[in-house]
């Protein structure tokens, strides 16, 4: 049986009609009908493949992230931030106890420069020795 023209017309109508298709079709569809067209094969499906690829990247990329802001929260001690932040009584009564100490600290620097430097500008007094004396009834 010999093909006829009609039958060749009929052919270029259906390849003319799926060529304006194709500028329908979404190259996601294409992909997914080339896969299926593969699986039914068994052949290895290439996109997919590009699809793992593609999530490892992003998984790889994730957890440089997260390594990067760790070591970020670690260097500026962000964790005892937090805690100090849930607990406010505990920032008050710490910061209380450092202005303590802070002032105890200069109490005793300016002692000491008011010694030396009296110890320098009169040393014909007993300063001295009555120093000794008040540390000595402590």
């Amino acid at each position: 049986m010999c093909p006829s023209e009609d039958d060749y017309s009929l052919a270029e109508a259906i390849q003319q009609l799926s060529s304006k298709k194709k500028q329908v079709v979404s190259e996601g569809a294409l992909s997914a009908k080339a896969d299926l067209d593969a699986s039914k094969e068994g052949q290895d499906l290439p996109s997919e493949g590009r699809r793992v690829r593609k999530n490892m990247d992003i998984v790889e990329e994730f957890t440089a992230s997260v390594r990067l802001l760790v070591s970020i929260f670690k260097r500026t001690q962000f964790d005892q931030l937090a805690l100090f932040i849930t607990n406010p009584t505990r920032v008050l009564i710490l910061n209380f106890f450092i202005g303590i100490l802070r002032g105890i600290g200069f109490t005793i620097g300016v002692m000491m420069v008011m010694g030396v430097v009296g110890f320098f500008l009169f040393p014909d007094t007993h300063f001295m020795h009555t120093l000794f004396n008040l540390l000595q009834l402590s």
